[in-house]
Order: structure tokens, then C-alpha cells, then sequence
């Protein structure tokens, strides 16, 4: 897996830069690891997206709440894989 992120985007040229994360992982001191090795994320549909929102039409936010969660699903994953 990679992730692009651009840190500094310059008006032209430039240098694309790759991290090594499983060399980054090795190089954790292991009480770290351990923490990390214990993380688990929960991931569901049941989430409010347009919250944030200052004006949220109510057509449309009852529209999100009878397709999106009418059934609500979770999984629980590593946040670590190694």
C-alpha cells in the first residue's frame, strides 16, 4: 500500500519522496509496538457526515437516514497490520 501526500506543492518540478513504513514499524522502540499491536478500530456506516454542516437540507438528511444507516453495520479491525 502507499499514500501520496503532498506536504509543499511548488509552483513547478519538484521531488516525490517514499517512507518505508515497515521499516519505520521495525525501528519502533517494542514498547510501542506492543501499544500498537493492541489498537482496534471500529468502522460503521452510523456516522453523521453532514454534521459539520452549518445548514444541512432535512430532505436530504432524512434521505441519508432511511438508505445509508437503515441497516447499520460495524467491523472491528487492527489499527496495525503486520
Amino acid at each position: 500500500v502507499s499514500i501520496l501526500r503532498a506536504v509543499t506543492i511548488p509552483a513547478y518540478g519538484g521531488n516525490t519522496v517514499w517512507a518505508n513504513t515497515a521499516r519505520a514499524y521495525e525501528q519502533l522502540p517494542d514498547t510501542l509496538k506492543q501499544l500498537a499491536e493492541q489498537l482496534w478500530a471500529v468502522h460503521t456506516n452510523d456516522y453523521d457526515y453532514g454534521a459539520e454542516r452549518t445548514q444541512i437540507d432535512g430532505a436530504r438528511l432524512r434521505h441519508h437516514r432511511e438508505v445509508f444507516t437503515a441497516s447499520v453495520y460495524e467491523a472491528s479491525h487492527p489499527v496495525v497490520h503486520v
